[in-house]
Parts: structure tokens; C-alpha cells; sequence
């Protein structure tokens, strides 16, 4: 029969020694106006979303959330609607939710 025993600190030490630590340190990197503007620019050339991540150096789904976010409606001289990336609007709604 096994006798089920409470561990000392030294091997709970020792346990906490070799387990290794397979999480590594995450640099979260808010995007600046410049970036937005290149997104602006790079889309406008008609680029994807996935070419502008490689471009700027970061993921795919930074640069789709953001582009979600910079999104609006236009009204074009014929009162027909579409949908434009602006950096102003991305920067604006990343400073609106920055400030609660």
C-alpha cells in the first residue's frame, strides 16, 4: 500500500526547479498612425490582409480587427453607399476605448 504524504518544501522546491516553463514573454505593441496609414496606403493597392501583416510585421488578425475598426460608410455624389478603411477612424476608436 502507498502512504500518501504531504511534501516537504525542499520538493516542492525541486519539482518547481524542473518543471520547465513553456510560456513565453508576449510584446504587445499597440499600432501607431504611421502603421495605419501604410495599412491605408497597402489597401488601397489592393494588397490583402495577409500581404500588409507580413509587411508591417504583425498577425493577420491585428490587421483585420483594425481594418474592421477604421471601416466606414462613405455616401459617393450619387447617393450610393461603400465602405472605406480610414487610419483617422482607427486612431480616433483606438483612443475612444483607450480612455475608459
Amino acid at each position: 500500500m502507498i502512504k500518501a504524504t504531504k511534501p516537504n518544501h525542499t520538493e516542492v522546491f525541486t519539482l518547481a526547479v524542473i518543471t520547465k516553463d513553456t510560456t513565453s514573454a508576449r510584446s504587445f505593441k499597440h499600432l501607431s498612425l504611421i502603421e495605419r496609414s501604410m495599412i491605408f496606403a497597402l489597401l488601397r493597392e489592393g494588397y490583402s490582409l495577409r500581404h500588409i501583416a507580413r509587411q508591417l510585421g504583425r498577425h493577420v488578425s491585428t490587421i483585420s480587427r483594425e481594418v474592421g475598426r477604421g471601416t466606414t460608410t462613405q455616401r459617393r455624389s450619387d447617393w450610393t453607399n461603400y465602405e472605406a478603411y480610414f487610419p483617422e477612424t482607427g486612431q480616433s476608436v483606438y483612443e475612444k476605448n483607450r480612455a475608459h
